[in-house]
């Protein structure tokens, strides 16, 4: 299994219905293989200042063929 390294494109804001949508297979150069994402909650102030790291989750594994 190989973690996935790769940042968001967009913030994401508590209470708001949006959602971050990018090609996973295109991301990893089309390879195959099991992989799971690793998300990093971080929380900043109204300038954009890094305020702190909430928690750490991840996705549940996933297989490219």
């Amino acid at each position: 299994m190989e973690n996935i390294k790769t940042n968001s494109p967009n913030s994401l804001n508590p209470g708001e219905k949006l959602f971050d949508e990018f090609s996973i297979k295109e991301s990893l150069g089309n390879k195959k293989g099991t992989y799971r994402f690793k998300v990093d909650v971080e929380r900043y102030d109204k300038n954009d200042n890094h305020v702190e790291t909430v928690g750490t989750l991840y996705t549940n594994e996933f297989y490219f063929k």
